[in-house]
């Protein structure tokens, strides 16, 4: 694969933007302004992308643990390590590897022309969030000399002494509103505050740690990631859009070789493979779906059931999401036939659920078309997925529903009243899997502490049931 085209003798030219690291001063950490030059084999195309994919997608993970801040950076910093490490050549901190400047240059344009697709575009908001995250955690484990060194190429520079001066009084509130010990005399105490566009920094603006006026963020030295993070943040939504741009003209000569690849790795899930629910529960049975979906059921789940339930139908989505998860519960295809049916034949005759939808239930089970063996949707490809329309059930109700809807659901699971409160402000926040976490605690009747991490329905469903056996056993 040529990203960028041009001769034989250019497809043979080193990367591009794989700069020589030569100073223990020059940071790691990339923007992945230009497209690596030269030949990449499929093999490569595809493996680097899938490693650094394990990355991105461990961060999902590691939020719905909790994790966060510095947390967080070391937790994601360790993943990149293990899968696509930037390593020095000498051990002293000295040159980047460049083998491995390589790696992490082409994973990066391989899964920016997976997700810069606007028609995807939660998926693209995803690869965006994720890659900050990646860049942030690179980013802290860099010197304050090579971040210094870093902003300073991107264009910002520590306040001259004169700002500082007329600004003193205003900088030295921000130093103690921030608990910072800094110098607020010498020659060299303005290098410990910078002036940035506020556009740069919105994560301090979000959290109050700066000072503004006329368009400015007044900032510390110690925020640089913050800058460093705004820049590539801005940069790579402008080559998101660049990247879209050369697909859709590249699209149609390189498509039978690469299409595939890129679809794949835009629908892949290598977070969580779901537990078999066969190993706790066995078999299950449509007899038993009522009363599994009243106790152990995640609400995405329990929602669809009680809409099939009322309606004796369920949109293509509907059926997909739900279909997948009670075959990954274990209800055998020929049960799965004979549930979906008794519901649809209540509002058509047999023949039409015949003709028209028993094709899709034995296609999720690898019985048509592909015969793939198709798994359930994890947590992340729910959220991301499109939103349920008008008549439709699919869907995360911490990521798609309203904030009245979801009470109203919460409450006719007998959810307490302080945990509802805490469950929506939780959602509202945009942290959905913390939601469903806070909701297993509450339904279960456990701390939030006691409660397993929410990154598939499956995984919930499987916790439910041994926290249920548990429980039972304790009576």
């Amino acid at each position: 694969m040529d990203f960028v085209g041009g001769s034989n003798s250019a497809k043979k030219a080193k990367f591009a933007s794989s700069r020589v690291y030569d100073s223990a001063e020059t940071p790691r950490i990339s923007l992945y302004l230009l497209p690596p030059m030269g030949d990449i084999s499929i093999e490569e195309f595809e493996g680097y992308a899938l490693d650094r994919l394990r990355v991105l997608q461990k961060v999902d993970l590691f939020k719905a643990k909790g994790k966060k801040g510095e947390d967080l950076d070391q937790l994601v910093y360790e993943e990149a390590q293990k899968y696509m490490p930037l390593l020095y050549k000498d051990g002293q901190n000295r040159v980047v590897d460049e083998s491995a400047a390589r790696r992490d240059i082409i994973s990066h344009h391989v899964l920016r022309l997976a997700f810069s697709s606007r028609k995807h575009d939660e998926r693209r908001r995803w690869f965006l969030n994720a890659e900050c995250s990646l860049f942030r955690a690179r980013c802290a484990k860099e010197s304050h000399k090579a971040l210094a060194s870093f902003v300073k190429e991107l264009g910002f520079d520590p306040m001259d002494k004169d700002e500082f001066e007329t600004n003193k009084e205003k900088l030295k509130y921000l130093a103690n509103m921030r608990k910072e010990v800094v110098p607020t005399t010498g020659d060299d105490a303005h290098t410990y505050f910078y002036k940035v566009p506020i556009e740069t920094v919105p994560n301090l603006i979000a959290r109050r740690q700066v000072l503004m006026r006329a368009g400015y963020a007044f900032i510390m030295r110690n925020d640089l990631i913050s800058i460093a993070q705004g820049y590539f943040r801005a940069a790579l939504q402008k080559k998101m859009i660049e990247t879209e741009r050369f697909w859709d003209a590249k699209k149609d000569e390189e498509g039978d070789r690469l299409l595939p690849v890129v679809d794949h790795l835009r629908n892949i899930n290598m977070v969580s493979q779901p537990t078999s629910s066969t190993k706790v529960l066995g078999e299950v049975k449509p007899e038993q779906l009522d009363a599994l979906s009243n106790d152990s059921f995640p609400l995405c789940m329990s929602s669809l059931h009680e809409a099939l339930r009322r309606d004796h139908h369920l949109k293509h989505a509907g059926r997909l999401q739900y279909g997948l998860y009670l075959k990954g519960i274990g209800l055998k295809l020929d049960d799965a036939l004979r549930f979906w049916k008794s519901e649809f034949i209540q509002k058509m005759p047999s023949d039409k659920f015949d003709k028209q939808y028993a094709y899709n239930v034995r296609f999720n089970y690898g019985q048509e078309g592909k015969r793939v063996d198709y798994t359930p949707l994890s947590c992340m490809r729910i959220i991301q997925g499109t939103p349920p329309g008008t008549g439709e059930h699919h869907g995360c109700p911490f990521r798609h529903f309203d904030a009245q809807n979801l009470e109203s659901m919460l409450r006719s699971r007998r959810v307490n009243e302080v945990d509802i409160r805490g469950i929506v402000d939780t959602a509202k926040s945009g942290n959905f899997q913390i939601a469903c976490q806070k909701y297993f605690a509450s339904v279960h009747r456990i701390s939030e502490v006691e409660a397993e991490p929410v990154i598939h329905p499956n995984e919930y469903f499987v916790n439910s049931i041994k926290r249920r056996q548990m429980q039972a056993g304790q009576n």
